[in-house]
């Protein structure tokens, strides 16, 4: 499986950035997704096949994908400071909804509160980055400071290594508790 076999099947789930090209990346967005949406009615791809192309996208391409992007990212030339600001308001975010989803637990200190807590924090700091940061960042930043964009692909993999931990030991520590 080489690169470019990723980056055609991930068309649909990765924003092309944008150059000469770009109408030509979007025509083969909308091309890839008409063809899948079309092979999906007519049964030429079957449960099992979606269910392996979908396992190559999440497993195999979205890792290659990262990668490649965090690779061709100029460190030096990040500006950290945003990049801390978005961690900043997703953490803050993170210890405010656990704090509310623990203050307003039905069962007050009882088993499972810390669990939900823990579970309520991830799931609202988890954002499809790629679906619908990207595009958003793209389409506000694009012209002015058109590197913002690939800064989803660095803020992604930090808040998940940084807030998903907490977030799973609340969930651990709440289930180990006699």
């Amino acid at each position: 499986m080489n690169m470019k076999h990723c980056k055609l099947y991930l068309m649909t789930k990765a924003p092309v950035t944008h150059s000469a090209g770009e109408e030509a990346g979007k025509e083969e967005r909308v091309t890839a997704k008409f063809s899948g949406f079309v092979f999906g009615k007519v049964k030429l791809v079957k449960g099992r096949e979606v269910r392996a192309l979908d396992l190559l996208a999440s497993h195999v391409c979205l890792s290659a994908l990262l990668f490649l992007n965090l690779s061709q990212l100029r460190l030096r030339a990040v500006e950290w400071r945003l990049v801390g600001a978005v961690l900043l308001g997703k953490v803050s975010l993170f210890i405010v909804v656990a704090a509310v989803t623990l203050a307003l637990s039905p069962r007050r200190h009882q088993k499972g509160d810390l669990a939900s807590a823990g579970l309520y924090a991830i799931f609202v700091t988890q954002v499809n980055h790629f679906g619908i940061a990207y595009p958003l960042v793209e389409s506000v930043f694009g012209r002015s400071h058109p590197s913002f964009a690939g800064y989803i692909y660095l803020v992604a993999p930090l808040s998940l290594v940084l807030l998903n931990p907490v977030g799973l030991f609340l969930i651990e520590h709440d289930d180990a508790d006699p």
